[in-house]
């Protein structure tokens, strides 16, 4: 091989290396979801494939596919979970007037704190 063709085989090589790395990270971070919404209805649609799986018999069983949704439909409702409590605001002092910075929650039961 001459020395030009090498270049050029050592650049398709370095340009095909460098995309395949990028894209299974690029193409996961797509598919997150990134809403509680978005997660239950990722996971809703994870219970209806795990039940198709399920209607096949051993076909759905044996391949892992019954179980890939299963587990499928747990990661993204924990995920709902997750998201859904973090969009729920803290306690402010006005929703809970019994409570105060110098008061403990101990000493204040009704507070939720």
């Amino acid at each position: 091989m001459s020395t030009p063709t090498k270049s050029i085989v050592r650049l398709c090589v370095l340009g095909l290396g460098a995309l395949l790395i990028g894209l299974p990270a690029s193409a996961a971070r797509a598919a997150e979801p990134t809403t509680a919404s978005d997660a239950e209805a990722m996971a809703q649609d994870a219970r209806k494939e795990a039940a198709y799986y399920r209607s096949l018999g051993g076909v759905g069983y044996k391949t892992g596919l019954e179980q890939r949704e299963e587990a499928d439909a747990a990661r993204y409702s924990a995920m709902a979970e997750k998201l859904g409590a973090a969009a729920t605001p803290a306690p402010t002092q006005e929703a809970c007037p019994n409570c105060s910075p110098t008061k403990p929650a101990v000493l204040a039961p009704e507070c939720k704190r």
